[in-house]
Formats: C-alpha cells, sequence, structure tokens
C-alpha cells in the first residue's frame, strides 16, 4: 500500500471531524485538524507520508487545505521524514490500531522493509519489524527509547534491546548518526534472541541493578550541546558476553569526548533482543555430598550445619536453600551470608561465611566465598550495607578448575581453626547451583 500511495499522482483524505468553519493553523497541537480519528490511526500515517500531494477535505466535503511546500500541512508532516529512524518511530508513537500487531505491519512501507504478516503474534511483531530495520541499518538510536517509570516494576526488571511499541520513542528528540569509533567497525547482526553488537561500556560502579552504561553511536542536542544517548546493561550471570537492558525509564546523556576514562572500552557482546519470560534462578545449597571435589587441599567431612542465612527472604530453611533471581546479582557484591555450626573436636564453632561472583574471564564468571569472621555473633546485615566485605575480600585466596562444572573456590576458616570452606558450581537448564561444602583437615 505504500507503495501505490507513493506512485499516486495525488492523495485524497477525507477528516470526518473536520469542518470548513474550522479557521485554525493546522500545525497547532489543539486544532481540530490535528484532533481528527485520522491522525490518531496507524494505517494513515503512511497515506500522510508517502504520497507527493495530499488533498484534504472536511466532513462537507469543503477543501482544507493540501500538502504543499509553505502550507500548515506541510510544516505538520515534516519532521516524519526525518531520515532518522527515532523521527520516524516517534511519529508513529500514540497512534492506534484494531490488531496489536498492525501497528508494526503499517509502518513496513515507512522503513522501507518486507516482513510477512502473522496476526497472533501480537507485541512481537514490532521487535520483528526492528530486527528487520537492523538488518538494513545500523542506526544504534533504536536502542534509545524510555519507558514510563510506572511501566517499570521491580528495578530487578531485565528489558531486551528492542521496544515493544513505538509509544517508547515518544521523548526521544531528533538523533543524527556519528562515525563509529571503534576499530572493528563489523554491523550490527541479529540472531533469534539476540543483537550481536559492539558497543563503547563503561563500569558502573555506583548504579544499582547496572553493570555497564554503553554509550551509542549516535547524538543528539541536549543543553545546546551534542551529547550521545546510553543505556544501562547488566550482565547475564554464567554467560558471560550476554546482557539485558536495565533501568529504561532513565534517561542517560553523555560527552563522547569525556567518555573515555573509569576502564571503559569498546566490546562486542549479545544482548538480548526481548524482554526474559522468566528469570534464571541462583541457588547456594549447602552439600555435605564431597564426593566431587577437587582442590589443592586435602580435607575430610565433619559435623556441621547453616543455622542461619541472610537476606533472610532468599533462605528456604526447611528446603535448606539460598535462591535469588541472577538478576539482582550484583558482581563483585555479596549475595549472600551464611552462619556456619561446625562441631569440632576441640568444640563448637561458629563461622561466617560471605558468597559471590567475579569476573574468571572477559566471558565467564565464577562463584567465591570468604570467610568474614569466627565467633558467636552472626554478621548484622541491614539495608544491605556490607561494603566492608568489598575490600576484606580483596585478600583472600580463591581456586578454580578449568571445567565449569566442577569450579572451585575454597577459604580457609583459620591457622587455629582446622577447617575450609569450598564451593562447586553446576548448570541446570535455567538456573545455577553453587554447592556449599564445609572440610576439616
Amino acid at each position: 500500500m505504500y507503495q501505490w500511495y507513493k506512485d499516486a499522482q495525488v492523495c485524497y483524505a477525507f477528516l470526518a471531524g473536520v469542518g470548513s468553519e474550522a479557521e485554525e493553523d493546522p500545525s497547532e497541537e489543539t486544532s481540530t485538524f490535528q484532533g481528527s480519528r485520522w491522525f490518531t490511526r496507524g494505517w494513515t500515517l503512511q497515506e500522510l507520508i508517502a504520497p507527493r500531494q495530499i488533498e484534504f477535505y472536511g466532513y462537507d466535503w469543503s477543501h482544507l487545505g493540501d500538502k504543499s511546500p509553505g502550507s500548515g500541512f506541510m510544516d505538520l508532516v515534516a519532521n516524519v521524514t526525518h531520515v532518522q529512524v527515532t523521527s520516524r518511530m516517534r511519529w508513529a508513537a500514540g497512534r492506534q490500531t484494531t490488531r496489536v500487531e498492525d501497528i508494526a505491519y503499517c509502518l513496513l512501507g515507512l522503513f522501507d522493509v518486507n516482513m510477512t504478516p502473522q496476526y497472533g503474534e501480537g507485541k512481537k511483531a514490532f521487535i520483528r519489524l526492528q530486527k528487520e530495520i537492523l538488518s538494513q541499518d545500523d542506526d544504534q538510536a533504536l536502542f534509545a527509547w524510555h519507558v514510563n517509570k510506572n511501566d517499570v516494576g521491580s528495578p530487578e526488571t531485565l528489558f531486551g534491546l528492542l521496544a515493544d511499541c513505538p509509544d517508547r520513542f515518544l521523548e526521544i528528540g531528533s538523533t543524527e548518526l556519528v562515525t563509529p569509533k571503534s576499530i572493528g567497525g563489523q554491523p550490527v547482526t541479529v540472531t533469534p534472541r539476540a543483537i550481536n553488537i559492539e558497543l563503547f561500556l563503561i563500569p558502573c560502579h555506583d548504579k544499582g541493578r547496572a553493570d555497564f552504561l554503553a554509550i551509542l553511536d549516535c547524538e543528539i542536542t541536549k543543553t545546546e550541546s551534542r551529547q550521545a544517548p546510553a543505556v544501562y546493561l547488566k550482565r547475564h550471570w554464567g554467560t558471560g558476553d550476554q546482557y539485558s537492558k536495565v533501568l529504561p525509564s532513565e534517561h542517560v546523556y553523555v560527552r563522547r569526548q569525556n567518555s573515555l576514562e573509569g576502564g571503559a572500552s569498546w566490546q562486542r557482546i549479545f544482548v538480548k533482543a526481548e524482554p526474559r519470560s522468566k528469570a534464571a534462578i541462583l541457588r547456594i545449597v549447602p552439600s555435605k555430598d564431597n564426593s566431587g571435589l577437587r582442590s589443592h587441599d586435602e580435607g575430610t567431612a565433619c559435623e556441621w550445619e547453616v543455622i542461619e542465612a541472610k537476606p533472610a527472604i532468599c533462605w528456604g530453611e526447611q528446603a535448606g536453600t539460598f535462591e535469588v533471581e541472577t538478576c539482582k546479582v550484583r558482581f563483585g557484591e555479596p549475595i549472600g551470608f551464611f552462619k556456619i555450626n561446625i562441631i569440632l573436636k576441640e568444640g563448637l564453632v561458629f563461622v561466617e561465611v560471605a558468597v559471590s561472583l567475579k569476573f574468571n574471564s572477559e566471558r565467564s564468571c565464577r562463584s567465591r566465598c570468604q570467610v568474614i569472621s569466627v565467633s558467636q555473633h552472626f554478621l548484622d546485615l541491614q539495608d544491605g550495607k556490607h561494603h566492608g566485605f568489598i575490600q576484606l575480600s580483596a585478600n583472600m585466596r580463591d581456586y578454580h578448575s578449568s571445567e565449569f562444572n566442577n569450579a572451585l573456590s575454597h577459604d580457609r576458616v583459620g591457622d587455629k581453626i582446622p577447617v575450609f570452606i569450598q564451593l562447586t558450581e553446576h548448570h541446570h537448564g535455567q538456573s545455577e547451583t553453587v554447592s556449599l561444602h564445609v572440610l576439616c583437615r
């Protein structure tokens, strides 16, 4: 249909809600012209943009104007024909279609892409549209969309790199492409589940649930200066170079010349295209099965039990399992704290242990343990204030095997107490399990 409108000599638009008595500027948002239902429907967008000439008529067939240069009508649609993706998406924002899928299908001609309609796919149609756009255009402004704070839900919610509807682009201004500064210069590639892209990543040291801030290769005018939009990303546990978008309600813009600092680097990564339907679960399970352990130290089993774990909301005392969604895990910070009661011939010992994750390489991460103290009092964890662990863990000793399913990490309790804590890792579908072992020398 878009091509038909584009090839037509003239098109006629009948606006049922507008009459000849409306003497007003059609470019005003409060005008009856813009208030017409014709301007709220998704399918009429191509009728507005594609034709070289449009004649507008009111309900009484009075001539309202045309799309000729210099007219108010032409000024109204000028921003629609802007070359950048975000401008076209922004114009589609707020329009309605009878079927959810049609908000994507009505934009095919506008972006000059071909896509087979699949009615019943819902919002996935708009995801498919963006993937088709990326196959022809590397415009990273497509990732600069935002979500209203009321629609975000939990701060730990994971989002895909692609928006679920044009409304997400409503608050994005006109963007301009910039020359990529990466050395590789490889194009964006789309897989069924993720987008493989080279991004400039800045580590986040003080931003809640985000691990990196990704600077996009485009710019926008903000406060009389050119700035690049940026998005927050979170790295997935156990996957190395796979990420999801987080904190999409935050509008972040940076000056590109000021971004080359703080451990920032270019990295080619995979970012989920769509939101995860189900967050992966990380489980920490006390285990007395030591048959598969391999370590630099030899140890034997001893009597012990976990008598308390924090945060308490993650600890299932009856099942004896500590569970947390991986989207809530922050690398380098403790996942949980465990108070362990160990029975030795010397007497009863209480050991406080922290378990966390760290990057083992650019493409993998491993669990690690740290003995916090050996005492009669459990660590007081309030409001997540456990930053002392970060400095303490710098002195810990941990070892890892080359095999993921039997990666080892251990920490000695002390020279006077012949006990050490050891971890092993196991992968099970959508979950990761870290087993916690206590051994005696």
